[in-house]
């Protein structure tokens, strides 16, 4: 089995296999778009994000002050 693997023939194969892998990933890769980011939805998402913790702070400082 050893003697298989080592065989120039498989050596090659393989290599060729390997360069072609990486070539078809390239040419799959280089098409791609990315989404630039829309900085005008991150500030609303994390205003309300802040709003939202604004809210549950003052209900535990309401839940607090009725059980004291």
């Amino acid at each position: 089995m050893m003697a298989f693997l080592l065989n120039p023939w498989v050596i090659c194969v393989l290599v060729v296999g390997i360069m072609v892998g990486n070539l078809m990933n390239l040419k799959y890769t280089a098409n791609m778009t990315f989404v630039p980011k829309n900085k005008q939805l991150d500030e609303m998402i994390a205003k309300d994000r802040m709003s939202q913790i604004d809210q549950l702070i003052e209900m535990d400082k309401q839940r607090q002050s009725q059980e004291s």
